[in-house]
């Protein structure tokens, strides 16, 4: 058991177990000692019954008969606290008994040999205390209290080599348990440092598997433009001639990011720093031969040409997300037509939002019809078929008027007509009407799209009819 070693105020005796927190305090004139106090049997919240001061060895023999046989090491504990008990009331030759009989059980109890040493060194008897100190360091070579009260009564006896040794090697033990307990505390922060890497580490495995998927998907689309704009390359590369496309190539290969044709900005190549002179510059703006670069050996335009064509590439960018707008709401138009709920919902967003409105002139707002989320309406879907009566078709025409993407590309709105025809084959009538086909809706799709990596998805419909009734088949999405 370790002890809390530190300076006591002079006069004071101090007995302190930094295990289980034993303080015992009594005047006392003279040296200072380090004492230890031992855990109480297991079992037992009480102090063991001091042993009442002249009863000799006949007692403590009746107190060796009580003590549990089988159990010599807390026998030992025992008869040491019961010791600094009898050291707290000054029974320096009881304490010394117990002492020597808690040694006796136990060789090896360091703190009792301790204490026995402290006992002899108040009763006059150096040599043998500091005897009883070497045994405490036999038994735990790193005993800081036997170490120090060792170093102290050599010290007293002018023995400073071995004193300021045995001092030294408190201090030393001192230092490695700091550092020990500091070390620990790095270690802990590390482990926790570790855990929270591991958990930011299995976020991205988690974020780059998904883009991974992402992409997968983006270049099974892009496929066949790939496969198209390279069949329109090998075209063009028959008009060449054959020495300016193997330089070309050659270029192409040999610069990092892959570009054989730059512009010149500021003067200079992009991605330069070697000045053009003046009349190349000319000549470069002139368009009328290839100029190639003295320097990186790349094709040079103008600054002019440069932008004209990247705003072909960006318009053709946007003219091909239109295009992909406008097959998504085809492939809504085809899907409800077919009552094919599943393909439908996956072209919406699992934010979708949908509604259905017509403007009231009673009260001069729009009505809504229905709203719900993509939850909802798959809810919705699920139910109906078991309580609509009339399974009359309803059969869309629609046709997109505008298309607003945004400036960062990422959102878009469009407008819509639809004009909603149903065949008559169910409900009262139908042996009249059978065949029929009549006028169900007429308004306007209000669609709001999330573009993720060019990819459109439905985030919000709304259906502005301009028709107020709604009669059989209301209740499927329009």
């Amino acid at each position: 058991m370790e002890i809390l070693p530190g300076v006591l105020r002079p006069g004071m005796l101090s007995f302190t177990s930094s295990k289980y927190a034993h303080h015992f305090s009594f005047p006392h004139q003279g040296e200072l000692h380090h004492w230890e106090s031992d855990q109480h049997p297991t079992g037992s919240n009480k102090t063991p019954e001091p042993v009442p001061p002249g009863k000799g060895m006949q007692d403590r023999e009746q107190s060796d008969m009580m003590a549990p046989r089988h159990m010599p090491e807390k026998t030992a504990k025992a008869f040491n606290n019961l010791g600094l008990m009898h050291v707290q009331k000054g029974n320096l030759n009881d304490a010394g008994s117990c002492f020597e009989r808690a040694t006796t059980l136990d060789p090896a109890h360091a703190g009792a040999w301790n204490n026995l040493g402290n006992v002899l060194k108040q009763q006059r008897k150096p040599d043998m205390a500091i005897a009883c100190y070497h045994k405490a360091i036999t038994s735990n070579p790193n005993y800081v209290p036997a170490l120090f009260n060792l170093a102290n009564e050599l010290a007293k006896q002018n023995k400073d080599a071995e004193a300021k040794k045995h001092f030294l090697q408190v201090l030393e033990i001192e230092l490695c348990t700091k550092q020990i307990k500091e070390l620990t505390a790095q270690i802990e922060l590390k482990k926790e440092n570790i855990d929270q890497n591991n958990e930011k580490l299995n976020e991205r495995k988690e974020h780059l598997a998904h883009k991974k998927n992402e992409l997968d998907g983006i270049l099974k689309e892009t496929e066949k433009e790939e496969n198209g704009l390279l069949k329109k390359s090998k075209k063009f590369q028959s008009k060449i001639d054959e020495s300016l496309l193997i330089s070309y190539k050659k270029i192409r290969s040999s610069v990092r990011n892959g570009l054989a044709v730059v512009a010149v900005e500021r003067g200079a190549s992009a991605g330069s720093f070697f000045t053009i002179p003046p009349q190349v510059q000319l000549d470069i703006a002139s368009r009328k031969k290839l100029i190639t670069d003295e320097h990186s050996g790349r094709i040079l335009v103008d600054k002019l040409l440069a932008d004209e064509e990247s705003k072909k590439m960006e318009n053709n960018s946007l003219v091909t997300i239109e295009r992909k707008i406008e097959k998504i709401i085809y492939q809504a138009a085809l899907a409800l037509d077919e009552n094919n709920w599943a393909d439908w919902f996956k072209l919406c967003d699992d934010s979708f939002f949908y509604s259905i409105t017509s403007f009231s002139p009673e009260i001069g707002k729009d009505m809504t019809y229905f709203s719900g989320d993509k939850k909802e309406l798959t809810g919705l879907m699920d139910m109906l078929p078991k309580h609509n009566t009339d399974h009359s078709p309803l059969h869309r025409h629609t046709s997109v008027y505008t298309i607003d993407i945004s400036g960062d590309g990422k959102t878009a709105e469009a407008i819509s007509s639809v004009v909603i025809y149903q065949n008559m084959l169910d409900g009262i009538n139908s042996h009249l009407d059978s065949g029929e086909s009549r006028l169900f809706v007429i308004g306007k799709y209000h669609d709001k799209f999330l573009i993720d990596d060019s990819l459109p998805r439905f985030v919000n419909r709304e259906i502005k009819i301009d028709n107020r009734r709604l009669d059989k088949g209301s209740h499927w999405p329009l």
